[in-house]
């Protein structure tokens, strides 16, 4: 394995989680070395000061990409034959020129798709079907080439990617939920409190690129969620505990009032919680795993799609949702919730127990 090299193309940042998430981490403790090709300044620039640079004590280049012919000069310098493009970036109008560099180079390149999503496997809408018929051309016609190799859960590239009867290599791997929940082993459930799955909803970066605001304002957002907690406390006998999301730097608490918010620890929060609570976080993938009862919280004050999206995962899953305006408190047992089939699906179909990081190394360099 030595002297090979992976290069991490990214244009929303790079952060310690992506590191591990990836199966980054293992690689390079393998011995594989890892170069960051960081895009964000001329791609999303209005992301750059909210993303924190990725450091590993030296030992890992992150090369911030300043422009399309930066990459292009970086690009030309790969050594096709040994070398890879590991691609966090998907195809858009804002990520098209890089699609055709890989092309313009031959540079074999991977994508990962490791976070299907409830609402995701049904997604009809014209759009998402325009964008599928566009790509099929794209690719069938050989104006962008294909990936060398996707890992995926079960079929999720399909939600993207058109890429049946192509010679691209599908290698199956663990959702990161599941992938997750191997590392972390076994974990003894107390019960003792209930949880909120936080999605950063008013400051969450990928929201800021698209220019959409779920909610009417950031200040209303958590007045709203606080009192609805007081709520829950009420009934249950049991604090809330807020489960942060990891974009939030450790800035909930201040959102959240007095109740302790924890972020990184999300699994272990879920497993020992009596009941969750959410609006549409993937991360209800950890209740499934765990069996919790969940609440799908909505509210007056939410933009049309974010409630119509609450919406569509509970009725996927034949659950009730709670308006925290008109104070209800809609609890979904784990045991009636329809479609557990989605479960396998949204987690993994593999068999063998083995980890993200074990299959990506064992599955990169291999012919």
């Amino acid at each position: 394995m030595n002297n090979k090299k992976i290069y991490i193309l990214t244009v929303t940042g790079f952060s310690y989680r992506d590191y591990e998430r990836y199966g980054f981490k293992f690689l390079f403790e393998n011995n594989i070395e890892i170069v960051i090709w960081d895009c964000t300044s001329f791609v999303y620039p209005q992301l750059v000061e909210k993303n924190s640079s990725f450091t590993y004590d030296g030992k890992i280049d992150n090369i911030e990409i300043k422009s399309k012919y930066e990459l292009e000069r970086l690009m030309s310098k790969v050594d096709i034959e040994k070398d890879f493009v590991y691609s966090l970036v998907y195809l858009s109008l804002k990520t098209y020129e890089i699609f055709l560099l890989f092309k313009k180079y031959d540079i074999k390149y991977i994508l990962s798709f490791m976070g299907p999503t409830i609402s995701g496997l049904h997604n009809k809408s014209l759009r998402f079907l325009i964008n599928q018929v566009v790509k099929r051309i794209l690719f069938r016609f050989k104006v962008l080439s294909l990936p060398k190799k996707i890992f995926t859960v079960n079929e999720a590239y399909n939600m993207i990617y058109p890429f049946k009867e192509s010679e691209t290599k599908i290698i199956e791997i663990n959702s990161f939920d599941c992938n997750k929940c191997l590392e972390t082993g076994s974990i003894t459930k107390k019960n003792d409190y209930v949880v909120f799955l936080d999605q950063y909803i008013p400051y969450h970066p990928d929201l800021q690129i698209s220019g959409k605001s779920l909610c009417s304002s950031p200040e209303k957002y958590y007045s709203d969620l606080n009192s609805y907690f007081d709520l829950v406390e009420e009934y249950t006998g049991k604090e809330v505990l807020i489960a942060a999301h990891p974009r939030s730097k450790s800035k909930g608490d201040k959102f959240f009032k007095h109740r302790k918010t924890i972020i990184g620890e999300t699994i272990e929060l879920v497993a020992n919680s009596s009941l969750v609570l959410l609006h549409n976080s993937t991360s209800v993938n950890y209740a499934f795993y765990y069996n919790k009862d969940i609440v799908f919280i909505k509210s007056d004050n939410y933009s049309n799609i974010f409630n119509k999206n609450i919406q569509k995962v509970s009725d996927i899953l034949g659950a009730k949702t709670s308006n925290l305006n008109l104070k209800e408190l809609n609890i979904n047992k784990y045991s009636s919730l329809k479609n557990k089939s989605i479960k396998s699906f949204l987690m993994t179909n593999r068999k063998d127990g083995k980890m993200n990081s074990e299959i990506i190394l064992e599955s990169l360099y291999e012919k």
